[in-house]
C-alpha cells in the first residue's frame, strides 16, 4: 500500500486527452484522499476520462489512477426579480 505522511513531497500530474492540465508539487498532505480532494478542487472545469499520476519523491513510489469525472452542475442563485409575475398571464 502506498503511504503518504505529512513530511512527504508528492508530485501530482493530471492528464486529459494527452494534455497536462495540472502539474504540481504538494507537501503536508497526510493521505491519498487529501491529495485527491486538493486535485478535485482544482479540476472543477474538467469532465471525462482523466489520468492522475502521483509520485512520492520521499518514499520512492509512483502510482497512476484513471478516473471518469462528471461535470459539476452549475450553481444558480435566484435574483431579486426572479419571482413569477401575477400579471404575466394577462400580458401586462
Amino acid at each position: 500500500m502506498n503511504r503518504i505522511t505529512a513530511t512527504d513531497t508528492i508530485f501530482a500530474t493530471v492528464v486529459r486527452r494527452g494534455t497536462t492540465c495540472i502539474s504540481t508539487r504538494l507537501t503536508g498532505m497526510k493521505s491519498i484522499g487529501e491529495v485527491m480532494e486538493y486535485l478535485r478542487s482544482r479540476m472543477s472545469d474538467l469532465a471525462g476520462l482523466i489520468t492522475i499520476r502521483l509520485r512520492n519523491a520521499t518514499e520512492g513510489w509512483t502510482t497512476s489512477h484513471n478516473v471518469m469525472l462528471r461535470p459539476r452542475p452549475a450553481v444558480v442563485s435566484p435574483s431579486a426579480d426572479s419571482y413569477p409575475s401575477l400579471f404575466a398571464a394577462q400580458g401586462l
